[in-house]
């Protein structure tokens, strides 16, 4: 039996708390080592949760001879700092999308990761939701013809958008966020089309 791949997702909002953390603990292969947050409030009931230690010293986390990964499921300016952080340390990055708000640090982090030798790899999940992949493959295989533009619309409600990013937050920082909300939720969808059409 191969090892199982020591993880601690960082960040409990909704996409830490509610995908990824029941995730890895039920993949096959994962081993989830625990949750890390700023705050005990949000993070020990999801650690009870899901019968997994919880931290609130990142740099500590690291530090952990089982550690292989660290999922960054935290803000965008964020990413750049803890990524490196965690490459530094000789451990894998699952990065939430942007990776980073500079393309600058974007090749620095790959740099890093490179002369490490771990992984920083962005969190593209759309890529291996079974409707995308099909609809990959009737594109490649020409089932629905040779398409000429294609539409794509993804629905959030305006008060979740504003419960997520309120007036004020980093998302509306231009420096902070790399170009506002609009950049930091389209470049999955960005991501998509590409490796869809293979452009």
């Amino acid at each position: 039996m191969s090892k199982e791949i020591g993880v601690v997702v960082v960040g409990v909002g909704f996409v830490g708390g509610q995908a990824h953390t029941p995730s890895f603990k039920k993949i096959e292969g994962s081993n989830l080592l625990g949750l890390c947050a700023r705050s005990e409030k949000r993070v020990k009931p999801l650690a009870e949760k899901y019968e997994v230690p919880f931290f609130l010293d990142y740099e500590e986390v690291l530090k952990n001879p089982e550690l292989d990964a660290v999922v960054l499921s935290i803000p965008t300016p964020l990413h750049y700092e803890m990524a490196m952080q965690a490459i530094k340390a000789g451990k894998n990055v699952l990065c939430e999308m942007p990776i980073a708000a500079k393309l600058e640090q974007v090749q620095e982090l790959k740099e890093a990761a490179e002369k490490a030798e771990v992984l920083i790899m962005p969190i593209l999940n759309f890529r291996f939701a079974p409707v995308y992949v099909k609809t990959k493959e009737m594109i490649q295989e020409g089932t629905i013809g040779t398409p000429i533009a294609i539409h794509y619309r993804e629905f959030l409600p305006a008060a979740d958008l504003a419960e997520q990013w309120p007036a004020g937050s980093w998302a509306w920082d231009m420096e902070r966020s790399g170009g506002y909300p609009d950049f930091t939720l389209s470049v999955w969808a960005i991501d998509m089309l590409r490796w869809m059409f293979g452009e």
